[in-house]
């Protein structure tokens, strides 16, 4: 399998069903989308570290939220087409938008190194070995330990790394591990 894309879930079914809608309407079905439920609200940063020991079966991972949707009917068509072109990168970084925070990340910051508050876990698609040597960086304790993981990624690849300007992520919500009831 080319992709695997990973989606945490916390108590948020219709947001779940959007974001599974988003992916089925690819022109590429070579991908595989693996949940990681959580049934007791662990909250962020310890669903981060749960990424701390995920093991891929796919040839790259993408980690895309219950609350976030792909907007790119063509991104893994695109996705295997920058693969090949860049003799499979240890990551791509690509762009994401939503309502609290525009267009990540931002123009002024895009092919520089990775700012914090300004890149997330939907930017980077990384190669499955990639993640493997990477993915302890994920277990900080932080909510922000999907910074920590590129900034780890980055440190070692920066040069192998391929930015492609594509948009392939919309938030629905920033919802910092709550359940969607608290919304309706």
């Amino acid at each position: 399998m080319f992709l695997e894309v990973v989606t945490r879930t916390y108590k948020r079914p219709t947001w779940l069903g959007f974001n599974q809608a988003s992916l089925r309407i690819q022109t590429d079905t070579d991908w595989k989308q693996t949940l990681l439920v959580d049934e007791a609200g662990i909250g962020c940063a310890a669903a981060n570290a749960r990424l701390a020991d995920f093991e891929p079966a796919g040839d790259y991972v993408w980690v895309l939220d219950d609350d976030d949707y792909c907007v790119a009917p063509k991104m893994v068509e695109t996705l295997r087409r920058v693969t090949v072109m860049h003799a499979q990168p240890p990551a791509i970084l690509m762009r994401t938008i939503d309502e609290a925070f525009g267009v990540l990340p931002p123009d002024l910051l895009w092919q520089k190194p990775p700012v914090y508050a300004s890149i997330g876990s939907s930017n980077i698609f990384t190669r499955a070995d990639v993640w493997m040597r990477h993915r302890a960086a994920w277990a900080t304790g932080r909510y922000a330990a999907d910074y920590d993981f590129i900034e780890s990624v980055w440190t070692e690849h920066s040069f192998g790394i391929i930015w492609h300007d594509l948009i392939v992520r919309s938030a629905m919500r920033i919802s910092r591990g709550e359940p969607e009831t608290i919304y309706e």
